[in-house]
């Protein structure tokens, strides 16, 4: 079985902070700044940036065509905000939970919407391909931080779980047979706009992601890109905007020769490298062992 290609998506990797502090699994054999956008913002922002990615076309070719999946996550918003300010916790909740069922699988594997570099792969936390619900959480535990409901030990424990799970999930696809698989990590964004004025923190949150990712991938003889939608301005290397999105956006990877230029030519360069279709492993679920009376017997099934 030939090794896929994997393609780690680290929001706010800044091209000038990897290199400032070493981060050779991030930066890899062959790396380089690459051009961002804004679209809506003055600055790259991560809900346009990395579905333009994926799709390898600028957000404004997509206004007026957005999914019914698309649809559903604006409603699912708007209801949620509504129902804070007419629902008591425990109704809110018994609803989030039936929401969720099925949601949270299909998440690992299935698109929301059109086409996109992960069509024959699978793809993981990559917003309007996947419904992303680890940045939700991500969002969260940085809400928290910024109340200061949780130390800063607690705050960055709860980042790295999160951003285990991402990479270990994309380690695990690669052994599934798929020609591609896709993961995105949004640790160095919240950690970035929590630590942008502290360089010994937030050089700890570059170091050790860095490490995970050379942890989880050690030893791998696939192909590797990391990428990322845009950078973290901070103080200490003279920003003007600390905390806001910088403009070093940057590209690693173990193929060797030309990179592209712009985040948006990115699909386009990788098409050579990713096989058409992936390999079948097993045989049909009809073939499975266990019958579906002895898994109701068993509880699995109603």
């Amino acid at each position: 079985m030939t090794d896929p290609l994997i393609v780690l998506g680290l929001d706010a990797a800044d091209y000038e902070l990897a290199q400032r502090w070493d981060c050779e699994n991030m930066l890899l054999d062959n790396h380089a700044k690459v051009d961002t956008f804004a679209y809506t913002k003055e600055w790259p922002i991560t809900a346009e940036v990395w579905p333009a990615i994926a799709r390898g076309r600028h957000p404004k070719e997509d206004e007026g065509s957005r999914t019914r999946g698309d649809d559903w996550e604006g409603a699912m918003k708007y209801a949620s905000m509504v129902a804070k300010k007419v629902l008591p916790n425990s109704i809110r909740n018994d609803i989030g939970r039936y929401l969720r069922v099925g949601k949270e699988v299909d998440e690992h594997y299935f698109p929301t919407g059109g086409d996109h570099m992960f069509g024959d792969g699978v793809v993981f936390n990559w917003p309007e391909i996947t419904p992303a619900q680890n940045w939700s959480k991500a969002n969260h535990w940085f809400r928290k931080d910024l109340a200061d409901e949780i130390t800063d030990d607690e705050y960055f424990r709860s980042q790295m779980a999160l951003t285990g799970q991402e990479l270990g999930w994309a380690r695990a696809m690669a052994q599934t047979g798929v020609p591609i698989v896709g993961t995105r990590c949004h640790i160095l964004d919240y950690l970035g706009h929590a630590w942008c004025e502290d360089e010994d923190m937030y050089r700890r949150a570059y170091e050790e992601t860095d490490k995970l990712v050379g942890n989880i991938f050690d030893g791998y003889d696939g192909d590797i890109v990391v990428i990322s939608d845009h950078g973290m301005q901070c103080s200490f290397v003279g920003d003007e905007n600390p905390g806001s999105h910088s403009w070093r956006s940057m590209i690693g990877t173990t193929i060797s020769g030309d990179l592209p230029e712009e985040l948006i030519q990115t699909r386009d360069w990788l098409e050579e490298y990713v096989p058409r279709r992936g390999e079948k492993l097993f045989t049909d679920a009809s073939q499975q062992g266990a019958s579906n009376q002895q898994l109701r017997d068993l509880g699995y099934i109603e």
